[in-house]
């Protein structure tokens, strides 16, 4: 199993490649460079329900009744590939697929699902079968009180830890034997689950990597903060200072003027003759 993101400008491809649309020269849309089997093509099927539109007739029709954000970049479908083990007996395909359709339609609601293709016309020296199940990400928002289009939330971490587990068992269990969805045909051809481990730990070092700058981040402006607030006392300490000083000066000046008259004479004639002294270092 694994899930991707995908804008509405991307839609439009890969909605040809599930339904096998033809481009006009009579030849079968691919995506990617899997090989398709055209003598085989006819026995792909849609395990979802029959709209009576398109499926980008639908996907607009579904974002029209719930809020998204109007952006290019917004991811407003995912899709999982979900493929048959290689262990799976042939007369069990069907049913493989018809309850893990079942499984994904639960989880994030039938409304919500755009199409889900079984595609037995792929790989088929190898005998991967598999399922393009591809649904609008719909949540409901508890602050705002609506439905709303978020990839990233209903598409989790955390999300991505349980539903392969959980995918599995709920398809054990409408078997009635067991499937390993976590077994070689998924970590090949398509992303793997140790790769998403890969990238959730990754992510988890990034994001104790930021914790530890962020801290680092918040040490320094406090510190920065307490040597500008000293800053501002020892200004504001300074500016009182001068102000004593002018007014024990002019105290000063008004019991002894002659005193501050003596005092200013002696440093003009003080700073005339240091002048001089400099002008004659100079010559």
């Amino acid at each position: 199993m694994n899930v991707q993101k995908y804008t509405a400008e991307a839609c439009g491809h890969l909605f040809k490649h599930f339904e096998r649309a033809k481009d006009k020269g009579g030849n079968y849309i691919k995506f990617g460079n899997r090989d398709i089997d055209i003598s085989m093509t006819c026995l792909n099927y849609n395990l979802a329900p029959n709209r009576g539109m398109t499926q980008m007739e639908y996907l607009n029709k579904r974002l029209s009744e719930v809020y998204h954000m109007k952006k290019k970049d917004l991811k407003t479908m995912c899709s999982w590939v979900i493929t048959a083990p290689d262990d799976l007996p042939a007369d069990k395909l069907h049913l493989f697929f018809s309850a893990a359709y079942r499984f994904m339609a639960k989880r994030y609601g039938e409304e919500n699902v755009i199409s889900s293709y079984v595609h037995l016309d792929e790989n088929r020296e190898k005998g991967h079968s598999h399922m393009h199940f591809a649904f609008i990400p719909v949540i409901y928002d508890k602050k705002k009180e609506r439905y709303k289009v978020s990839a990233k939330e209903v598409i989790n971490r955390v999300e991505l830890e349980k539903i392969h587990k959980e995918a599995e068992t709920y398809i054990s269990k409408a078997l009635k034997s067991p499937v390993h969805l976590l077994n070689g045909t998924t970590k090949q051809g398509n992303k793997t689950i140790a790769e998403l481990k890969m990238f959730n730990d990754r992510i988890e070092r990034e994001r104790e990597e930021y914790k530890t700058l962020a801290k680092i981040s918040q040490e320094m402006s406090d510190e920065i903060f307490e040597k500008e607030e000293k800053l501002k006392q020892l200004e504001a300490e300074h500016t009182r200072l001068k102000e004593v000083c002018r007014k024990i000066r002019e105290l000063i000046k008004a019991m002894f003027p002659e005193l501050i008259h003596f005092i200013e004479k002696e440093q003009e004639q003080q700073k005339e003759r240091q002048q001089e002294k400099n002008l004659s270092i100079s010559r």
